[in-house]
């Protein structure tokens, strides 16, 4: 990783202060026809989005277990991916962003092992998923 801790931190600061900002519901902006399911309200983002903020935690390294994969659930040495923790604990998930994939996840706490779940992608759309 060629990024300082403290640059990858302040950039991902900003990366989600224009994300929360910003956001637009995928779903909106593909054709209605080529949609399956109903869109969520606006107001259900707005919620999450507000909820985030308030769960928004002090950046910190956190070594996750890669369960996303039948086979990585069986796995008994999982494959483990150093990623950076964003949210507080909400239940037993939160978000964290992969430098390794460059992108966000949501986690589960399971006992005493952080894991992903298969859930990768925008932070609002992670976030949301809980």
């Amino acid at each position: 990783m060629t990024e300082d801790c403290e640059g990858l931190f302040g950039r991902l600061k900003a990366d989600l202060d224009k994300a929360m900002s910003e956001y637009q519901d995928p779903a909106k902006k593909v054709p209605r026809a080529r949609l399956a399911g109903t869109p969520k309200p606006d107001s259900f983002f707005e919620r999450r989005i507000a909820e985030m903020r308030g769960n928004l935690s002090t950046p910190d390294w956190i070594e996750i277990a890669k369960r996303d994969t039948v086979e990585e659930i069986k796995s008994v040495e999982p494959i483990m991916l150093r990623c950076v923790r964003r949210t507080g604990p909400e239940s037993d998930y939160f978000l964290a962003y992969c430098p390794e994939r460059t992108d966000y996840l949501l986690v589960q706490r399971v006992g005493a092992e952080a894991r992903s779940i298969g859930i990768w992608g925008d932070p609002i759309g992670c976030y949301a998923a809980m």
